[in-house]
């Protein structure tokens, strides 16, 4: 993970209470890091199975 600091709303984003959540936003706002970051958080402090944490994404290139 960077050093890089999530904004207001990533940070939102990855405190969300575990439950289904969908980010959709636009090429090169950060998505990617916020998944990456509420997977970290999800494990970190609410201790989830990482086998019970799914995520996907889609591309067009797909």
């Amino acid at each position: 993970m960077s050093d890089i600091t999530p904004n207001k709303q990533q940070r939102k984003a990855i405190e969300h209470p575990p439950a289904p959540l969908m980010i959709l936003a636009g090429a090169g706002t950060g998505k990617t890091f916020t998944l990456e970051h509420r997977i970290v958080y999800l494990i970190k402090y609410y201790q989830v199975n990482p086998a019970n944490i799914l995520t996907i994404t889609y591309t067009e290139k797909a």
